[in-house]
């Protein structure tokens, strides 16, 4: 664990990243770029102590080379790297040098698994946790409570709004007040989808056929068009920031994949977009196709994400920023990694 002796000085941080797709890549290559940056701005020495994924795991104290690592991924031969070994999770955590668990696996919000597990076990190592892995929709009080209790950061800002610092914002801004509800756009891929089909008349499969090319879209596409990840990030919005204690189940889901060409352009003639609106009151939970005018700050295109807060004291509150790419995750994992780490 960091020690609070550290302040003042280098610190040496030690991650072990579970997860090496392309989240976990993005991360230890925004580290190769950034490191000494980060010694000399933060007094921060970020090491990758532990790799772990699919075929096996990394590990070393000294720190693994990062560029070699990037590069064995990317050439998808991960198994050639000289510190390969075919440990699996289970082998390295009880191991390994580490202060944060950096959890990059897929999501899975039926089971949690393996995500919850590799948090949990985190947990019982003393390691602080940052995780992109929306699957902690599952446990989400269960985890916090557990962190609390051991005097441990679980931070989780790249599970919802790609790089948008959402819950950073939340937690050193609107401290003075209470969030009413929260609503907005929480997928970049079917924001973009929707977008092609309103500037451009293409209809909903050509739509997603060009968001699959660029790679903002993957093969199976219905966790995206179908609400399913709009809603597992509305949860944990909600569960965060209005303090609900929501599952899954509890929220009302519509996806886009009935939406017509006809009626995107209906809604254009009469001054209306449609967009996919995640929405909470704290009681009722929602993600379903919506109307919304062009002059509306919800109205963005592309792959932005656009996310309003009700306050008490503010008004709306409306952040924007681009919520579909693995760098933008990446980086807001980092941006926890340093935020834990520069604590005194």
């Amino acid at each position: 664990m960091i020690k609070d002796d550290w302040c003042g000085s280098m610190k040496n941080l030690k991650i072990y990243l579970v997860g090496f797709g392309n989240i976990g890549v993005g991360f230890a290559k925004i580290l190769a770029k950034k490191a000494e940056a980060y010694r000399e701005r933060y007094g921060l020495n970020i090491l990758l102590t532990g790799i772990s994924f699919a075929e096996g795991s990394y590990v070393s104290g000294k720190g693994i080379p990062l560029d070699e690592a990037i590069g064995y991924a990317t050439a998808r031969k991960l198994q050639k790297h000289k510190l390969y070994t075919n440990e699996s999770f289970d082998d390295v955590i009880g191991k390994v040098d580490a202060d944060i668990l950096v959890e990059a696996t897929p999501t899975n919000i039926d089971s949690g698994q393996p995500g919850l597990k590799h948090i949990n076990a985190a947990f019982d190592r003393g390691m602080h946790v940052v995780t992109s892995n929306k699957s902690i929709v599952v446990d989400f009080h269960k985890l916090v409570e557990r962190a609390e209790k051991a005097g441990l950061e679980f931070k989780y800002e790249a599970t919802v709004g790609g790089g948008i610092p959402i819950f950073s914002m939340y937690r050193q801004c609107l401290q003075s007040q209470d969030v009413i509800s929260i609503r907005g756009i929480l997928n970049g891929t079917t924001n973009y989808i929707l977008t092609r089909m309103y500037e451009d008349g293409l209809s909903f499969d050509s739509a997603l056929q060009q968001a699959k090319e660029m790679g903002i879209a993957e093969a199976n596409s219905s966790y995206d068009v179908d609400g399913i990840d709009s809603t597992a990030k509305l949860v944990i919005l909600s569960n965060a920031i209005l303090g609900t204690n929501h599952r899954y189940k509890d929220v009302k889901r519509e996806g886009i994949a009935n939406i017509s060409l006809e009626a995107i352009q209906m809604a254009k003639k009469h001054g209306f977009a449609i967009r996919l609106i995640g929405q909470s009151d704290g009681r009722h939970l929602v993600v379903k196709p919506r109307l919304v005018s062009v002059r509306s700050p919800l109205n963005v295109g592309g792959t932005l994400n656009a996310l309003e807060f009700e306050t008490e004291l503010l008004d709306t509150l409306t952040i924007v920023g681009k919520g579909a790419g693995s760098i933008e995750s990446s980086s807001a994992v980092m941006s926890d990694v340093i935020s834990i780490g520069s604590r005194c």
